[in-house]
């Protein structure tokens, strides 16, 4: 689920929920005159959807368990509906119940005080949580895996279930005030007869819960004047979530596309989520202790209102900033072919440089281990091209009996192909087409690596690609012997950013190649290995 549906429908289960539960407890029977005991009304609110969000939880946690037959994606799905659900009953109910808990005006200054204090515990427990349950879900394995994805969902479980535990233990000594009408229903009662009214007689008022006037409470209709003043603060509310919570989609794919290393420290996209409750965490205690005692000396940011609109004008500033950020970042993105059109990387795995031309270009260019991208080649579903390739007769230590060849390559559309320039058993130059660059960023930032293997003669078996990394981690890669085809390719393969290792062996020989490649953050990488005549060449394209 999109990050902005999900906030949306989590304040559209606030708003029904909460309504429904205000709607069903009767706070008054005028009719009879008799009152209800209703004191533990929000108590009961906060517990009923926490409990909801604590079975989102546990079915979260049941999802993440491979060992049981279950669907994961249904029990997903329902989980993911009850913590919205849940968040959208607590969230509402627990910062008015705490605000309940002080005289004002006599205790306003220990009010803002106490507001500071919840907010600053809320992004504690987001930046413990965020920190805890990825180290977690790693450091343990269970259920036969590596990892443990089912302890990631019930940690926060068994959290909930102490919190809920704590919850109903104060209840003692909570100070609670009992409703004394129907405020809800009376609401929308006295703006549905205003409209109604309004349109009927089509009288000019200074408002137009005016015309509710001599049927309902004159303090009611001035409440609801206030109220609906009030709900214009509100209006950017959904844009201003929505925009917010993409920073566990959208900024995080951002961060992707960036380096990340800040003085010597790597700073992996994912681990930017973190950085919102780490940075309340620093800031609430000096805005409260420092900023606004000060500020207040120069009648500056006095009330909640100026510094809720202080708030937002630096909030829209951020966003500002993240739009023209990414705005330069896509004149980095590749370019991807409209439709009819198709393009071509023409990779040059050969020690000495060609020039290459074809119907779409003049004659140019490939430096040895150098790429060249050919870029909106007319194509209709697929088309062949003619490549003429020119290469001197000694190419190093390679001997061509001519140095013009022509190649064709395929070119499907809407689609960036890969040829490679090499040899075959005959020794005459090749082009070998490989599969379409995926150029989809991983979600951590972490480089993306393709192996592929020219096999232009029988010299080598069972060749072996190792990365080996400074941290000590070890990928490796076997290359199938294939008699039927002469390109092996792998599947992209994550590695953390760094300076790498790679050694190419083989049955015949330990180590045939041997160099050191730096794979930087957000890279993705075509690792080229050519082997002939009981040589290795390596090249790595970006």
């Amino acid at each position: 689920m999109q990050q902005p549906l999900f906030t949306i429908y989590s304040l559209w289960c606030a708003t029904l929920f909460l309504w429904l539960e205000l709607y069903a407890q009767t706070y008054t029977l005028e009719d009879t005159g008799k009152q209800c005991s209703c004191k533990h009304l929000l108590i009961r609110t906060i517990r009923n959807f926490a409990i909801i969000y604590l079975i989102g939880n546990i079915l979260m946690c049941i999802a993440a368990v491979p060992t049981i037959d279950i669907s994961p994606l249904a029990f997903s799905a329902l989980g993911l509906i009850l913590i919205a659900i849940g968040t959208g009953g607590i969230k509402p109910c627990v910062a008015a119940f705490g605000a309940e808990q002080f005289n004002l005006p006599a205790q306003k200054e220990m009010l803002l005080h106490f507001f500071s204090i919840f907010y600053f515990t809320i992004n504690l427990g987001g930046f413990v949580g965020m920190t805890l349950t990825p180290i977690l879900k790693k450091a343990v394995s269970c259920f036969g895996d590596d990892t443990c994805y089912a302890l990631g969902f019930g940690f926060p479980a068994a959290l909930m279930i102490l919190s809920i535990f704590l919850f109903i233990v104060g209840k003692n000594v909570y100070k609670l005030k009992s409703p004394k009408k129907k405020v809800i229903l009376e609401f929308f009662k006295c703006g549905w007869y205003a409209l109604v009214e309004k349109f009927r007689t089509m009288k000019r008022s200074d408002h137009w819960l005016d015309n509710a006037r001599g049927k309902f409470n004159v303090k009611l209709i001035e409440d609801m004047k206030i109220v609906s003043a009030i709900l214009l603060l509100y209006t950017p509310l959904p844009i201003f979530w929505s925009l917010f919570d993409q920073q566990g989609s959208r900024w995080t794919f951002q961060a992707s596309h960036m380096n990340g290393n800040i003085m010597g420290t790597q700073i992996t996209p994912d681990q930017m989520q973190v950085v919102n409750p780490a940075m309340v965490l620093i800031l609430i205690p000096i805005f409260d202790r420092i900023f606004y005692p000060c500020f207040s000396k120069i009648n500056i940011l006095e009330n909640s209102l100026h510094r809720m609109a202080f708030g937002g004008i630096i909030a829209g500033t951020a966003f500002l900033s993240a739009g023209i950020l990414e705005l330069a970042l896509e004149t980095t993105y590749p370019e991807l072919p409209r439709r009819h059109h198709a393009s071509m990387n023409i990779m040059n795995t050969l020690p000495c440089d060609l020039k290459m031309s074809h119907s779409h270009s003049s004659l140019q260019t490939i430096d040895s281990g150098e790429l060249v991208r050919i870029k909106n080649m007319m194509c209709n579903n697929f088309s062949t091209y003619r490549l003429a390739v020119v290469a001197p007769l000694q190419c190093d230590d390679i001997r061509f009996h001519n140095h013009k060849f022509d190649l064709s390559a395929v070119c499907i559309e809407q689609q960036i192909d890969s040829v490679l320039i090499g040899i075959n058993e005959n020794n005459e130059i090749q082009a070998y087409v490989t599969d379409p660059v995926d150029f989809k960023k991983s979600l951590s930032g972490t480089p993306r690596v393709r192996i592929s293997y020219i096999k232009s003669s029988d010299y080598f078996h069972n060749v072996t690609v190792t990365l080996k990394g400074t941290s000590g981690l070890e990928d490796m890669y076997f290359v199938q012997d294939s008699p039927s085809s002469s390109l092996s390719e792998s599947a992209y393969m994550e590695v953390p950013q760094g300076v790498y290792e790679c050694i190419v062996s083989s049955n015949e020989e330990k180590h045939l190649f041997e160099k050191h490649f730096h794979l930087a953050y957000g890279g993705v990488y075509s690792l080229v290995i050519r082997g002939s005549r009981g040589e290795i060449a390596v090249s790595l394209f970006l």
